[in-house]
């Protein structure tokens, strides 16, 4: 999850973000974007366990 919240790092105050975040989204999209992707590494790394 830390390299996915890496990779979609939001751009802020004119810092660099994450070589996989979008620059011309807002950046609430970005912020969406990072959690996404990074709430899916941890799900496919972590599955719940079925009864």
């Amino acid at each position: 999850m830390h390299l996915m919240r890496a990779a979609f790092q939001p751009h802020k105050s004119g810092k660099e973000g994450g070589p996989l975040a979008d620059t011309e989204a807002e950046g609430g999209e970005q912020e969406a974007a990072s959690a996404l992707f990074a709430g899916a590494m941890g799900a496919y790394n972590h599955p719940a366990i079925a009864p």
